[in-house]
């Protein structure tokens, strides 16, 4: 599950495409059938978890904010990092239960 967050995250951050990092990630971290849904879940939020300049995310909540690009780095940058971590422990947390 970790290395799937993992590879989404770097691949959202070389790429800039939350959707591509999703895909990256799970050709890299899928072990197989029967996987469960804790894998998929740790690559999607692996891929929202940092959203910066070359996402296009950024730029959506950006100027639908109002913002600058610097308080979109202050804001948007540190809230995805903050939510995503969030959403790994919870994920993690489910894949103990189920």
């Amino acid at each position: 599950m970790g290395a799937g967050s993992a590879a989404a995250g770097a691949g959202a951050a070389a790429v800039g495409a939350g959707d591509a990092a999703v895909v990256e990630a799970s050709v890299i971290a899928w072990p197989g059938p029967g996987a469960g849904d804790a894998v998929a879940g740790a690559c999607v939020t692996g891929a929202m978890t940092v959203s910066h300049a070359n996402d296009s995310y950024f730029w959506v909540v950006t100027n639908f904010g109002e913002m600058k690009p610097e308080e979109g780095y202050k804001t948007q940058t540190l809230m995805t990092l903050i939510i995503g971590i969030a959403a790994m422990i919870e994920i993690f947390i489910l894949s103990l239960i189920f």
